[in-house]
């Protein structure tokens, strides 16, 4: 049995000196407030340390310093007899997850670390409790023999789920056939043109870096795409002139300037891949001279990316490019070079660690929603499909019993319904179409993995909109030219059969908490005639691929956007990203004082309230938090200063004197939609409530009229103050497409959208309320009257709100057939025909 004094005492040595901490055997939680974020950019605290675990086992995580030399840890984990539970192998990274569950009880662990000269030294005790009613989710952690015995032969990746014999029967002839035929065109020898020659050089350095970048993607993805193609034709036919054709793009990979497609991560991994295809699709066709020069090729690129990894990745809680591409792209080197180098299979060791710690979404999402904007998780199918794929291949675990992949389904449709557009929220919520093909992919996959009906009628309703097909042709000049990353090769080789498809039975809204999203639906069967309110108060925060968007709602109906955050994706960080498209001014939330929430993970909200009944749907969010005035992010430092933005009054950055902003939305079954936002501030302060359509605005005597294709709206907002009201096509800085993006071959030009702003006269507090009564083509909105200041009667129903700032606020929602809410004095009830219904509430407790 170990002596807890004598390891408290010793606890301190290297960990106080991670953490800045006295003493860590008595660290509180950390509560979440206004200075301190729900996740951390990069760790500072370990996991799990007075926290109430999410997965039985628990992952285990800790800060890793900078500029440490790759030191080892060991995980020593301790029941509350002291006697040792389950230990480690020393670890050449920073997080474990045992293999075995925990028993319920207290638990408590300490972490040893050994650095190069061999000195060992300990921190601890931290403690957590397992509860019976926590997830169980124990994959194996392979040794490096393990792996070895269990790999298969080549090729690994294109025959990872069976023999060339069991492909021409699984996989559709029509897919065979657009292979063969899109293969027969790579056999053209490629043109040796400078793919560079373009390039603006009177741009300033991180814009000409850009462009290079743009153009080695295209160059590269189409090399790739090649090889890959290729190489599955080769597999259904073994005719040599595939083969002959794979060398030729081999040479001309050769020829490329390296210097200009080495630029980032995206690009040197296409090129990893080009090699990888080329090595492992067509391994019977080299010599081994020929193989030792692409296993030395590949070895070290794929090498560079573990050591990038290696540390940093278990400790950051947003890696984009890592977990879109990255670690994806280093499961297939180690799959395909396990063996040939003996750093593969430590390769796949970190993998399976990784992935089972800080994977699918962050490791810490258990609702099955996408952090960065649910459109943005397009960019994340790749590693969502092959890592888990790849790994079970290997050890035999079902990845998809992770809680994330089992709530999945439900998100997917519930928050992106197959003929829709999307909640509209994170990078890329300007392009207004319905969801891309490979998103179907994900839900074939999810279907034959847990044999899941709804999943196979998300795949077949997606394929009937207008990208929901995946191309079948080549285009020289597409960005995303077919199934560049094999997904349909893939998915339809399993062995598990594709199941029927079965139309979605979930409620029509829903919240997810972990995300810090809620979509509320008429029909989440039916874009068409529906309407989805969808809302974001986020423990993500801002930054990232998430926006400045804290307490924002968006409308989507008969899956066109009518109310949506305004302004385009130009670039990750330009003059109009910062200033309009990220910013808070870009969204339908609240300004204060003209200034809006900050960037970082430090400007959270919080989904407090969530209910459902077959009438109405309501929420609440508080998104004070947000409003900081800090910049403290290195990155977001280093871009505004790159594209020449203050964080400044005079561009809507800076600390505002706000203490409170909750905002209620209710979405009533006949279409109307209520907003009532309660702001207070330490000072008299403007509020300015902000609305945005892709269509257009009309201001009237009573009300606010806004149309798009199929949908209008009567926006009725009253407030505690007189409101200042305008509406302009304007953008507190242009968009340009200075990078030269194209669509379809095509220049992309940005249209003016309409932004209206309602602020208020300066006050210490305000009630600001809006209805919106939505009109489709197939239903005329309701009749909404005043019939005193404080009572509305909205079609069916009578609405009583209090709008005096000197007494608490109070909303009454009643119907005839005894449908009813009430928010008074902190009550909060949900009556469906008389009939109580449960007001879930939700609170994030500490720092993870």
């Amino acid at each position: 049995m170990k002596t807890l004094i004598v390891k408290t005492a010793i606890a301190a040595i290297f960990f106080c000196q991670i953490n800045g901490c006295a003493d860590t055997t008595t660290k509180p939680q950390v509560e979440f407030d206004k200075l301190n974020g729900f996740h951390e950019k990069y760790r500072t605290n370990v996991y799990p340390n007075h926290h109430q675990i999410l997965l039985n086992p628990s992952a285990f995580l800790w800060p890793q310093p900078q500029h440490d030399e790759q030191p080892e840890y060991q995980v020593e984990v301790l029941d509350v007899y002291a006697n040792i539970v389950v230990k480690s192998d020393w670890l050449k990274w920073a997080s474990w997850r045992p293999s075995t569950p925990f028993a319920e009880g207290q638990y408590q662990w300490f972490l040893k670390k050994r650095d190069r000269f061999g000195t060992v030294s300990e921190s601890g005790p931290f403690t957590f409790r397992v509860d019976d009613n926590i997830a169980h989710f124990a994959p194996p952690i392979q040794t490096q023999e393990q792996i070895a015995d269990n790999l298969p032969e080549h090729p690994r990746f294109f025959g990872l789920n069976g023999s060339t014999e069991q492909f021409t029967k699984r996989i559709p002839q029509a897919l065979q056939q657009t292979i063969l035929t899109n293969a027969e065109l790579f056999l053209t020898p490629e043109s040796r043109k400078d793919h560079f020659a373009d390039v603006n050089y009177g741009l300033k350095p991180h814009e000409i870096k850009r462009q290079k970048i743009n153009r080695a993607k295209i160059l590269l993805n189409h090399l790739r795409l090649k090889v890959l193609y290729l190489s599955q034709a080769y597999m259904l036919t073994k005719e040599a002139r595939y083969a002959q054709a794979a060398r030729e793009k081999y040479d001309f990979f050769q020829s490329i300037d390296k210097a200009n497609i080495t630029l980032n991560d995206f690009t040197a991994g296409m090129a990893l891949d080009t090699a990888l295809y080329l090595f492992d699709g067509f391994y019977d066709q080299w010599s081994e001279q020929e193989k030792a020069q692409l296993i030395s090729f590949t070895s070290k690129i794929a090498d560079k990316e573990f050591q990038h990894h290696q540390y940093r990745l278990e400790s950051n809680f947003f890696d984009n490019h890592t977990w879109q591409k990255g670690i994806a792209l280093l499961t297939r080197a180690a799959l395909i070079l396990g063996n040939h180098v003996p750093q593969a299979n430590t390769w796949m060791q970190y993998v399976q660690t990784v992935w089972s710690t800080r994977a699918p979404a962050t490791g810490f999402n258990m609702d099955g929603g996408w952090g960065n904007g649910n459109s943005y998780m397009t960019a994340n199918i790749v590693s969502l499909i092959q890592v888990p794929m790849i790994l079970n291949k290997l050890n035999g675990f079902d990845y998809l019993s992770h809680p994330w992949y089992q709530a999945l389904p439900q998100a997917m449709v519930t928050t992106y319904q197959p003929l829709s557009y999307s909640n509209g929220f994170g990078d890329g919520h300007d392009s207004t179409t319905m969801p891309i093909w490979v998103r179907g992919q994900l839900a074939e996959y999810m279907a034959r993995s847990q044999q899941n009906g709804v999943m196979t009628w998300y795949r077949d309703e997606l394929a009937k909109g207008p990208r929901g097909k995946a191309p079948t042709e080549y285009v020289a000049n597409s960005k995303h030219p077919l199934d560049s990353e094999a997904h349909q090769w893939l998915i339809s080789s399993m062995e598990a059969a594709l199941p029927k498809a079965v139309a979605p039975n979930y409620p029509n809204a829903a919240v997810f908490p972990n995300t810090g999203i809620v979509s509320m639906h008429d029909d989440i069967a039916k874009a068409a005639g529906n309407i989805h309110v969808a809302f974001r108060s986020s423990p993500f925060g801002t930054g990232s691929h998430t926006t400045n968007n804290q307490n924002a709602f968006n409308v989507i109906v008969n899956g066109e956007p009518l109310f949506l955050s305004s302004g385009y994706y130009t670039s990750f960080s330009d003059k109009h990203n910062l200033l309009h498209y990220r910013h808070t001014r870009g969204h339908n939330s609240v300004l204060v004082n003209g200034l809006g929430q900050d960037i970082g993970m430090h400007a959270v909200g919080e989904i407090k309230r969530f209910a459902h009944s077959d009438s109405i749907s309501y929420t609440m969010g508080e998104a004070s938090s947000a409003y900081q005035g800090r910049l403290e992010d290195p990155m977001w430092i280093k871009k505004m200063a790159e594209s020449e933005v203050e964080f400044s009054i005079a561009n809507g950055y800076g600390k505002s004197p706000l203490t409170t902003f909750e905002r209620h939305l209710i979405k009533l079954d006949n279409g109307v939609i209520i907003s009532l936002d309660e702001l207070a501030a330490s000072e008299p302060s403007e509020f300015s409530w902000l609305l945005h359509t892709p269509g257009q605005f009309s201001q009237q005597q009573d009300y606010l009229q806004a149309q798009v294709n199929s949908a209008s709206a009567k926006v009725y907002l009253t407030a505690s103050t007189p409101l200042a009201m305008t509406i302009t096509d304007k953008y507190h800085a242009p968009a340009v497409n200075w990078s030269g993006k194209k669509k379809d071959g095509k220049l992309v030009t940005y249209k003016p959208q309409q932004h209206f702003t309602g602020t208020t006269s300066k006050a210490n507090k305000v009630y600001i309320l809006a209805m919106i009564n939505v009109a489709t083509t197939t239903r005329n909105g309701v009749e909404i009257i005043n019939i005193e200041p404080d009572h509305w009667q909205i079609g069916n129903y009578q609405l009583h709100v209090n709008l005096d700032e000197n007494k608490a606020l109070y909303l009454q929602l009643e119907n005839a057939s005894g449908d009813k809410l009430t928010l008074k004095d902190k009550q909060y009830e949900l009556l469906n025909q008389h009939k109580q219904i449960a007001i879930n509430t939700y609170k994030q407790h500490h720092t993870l």
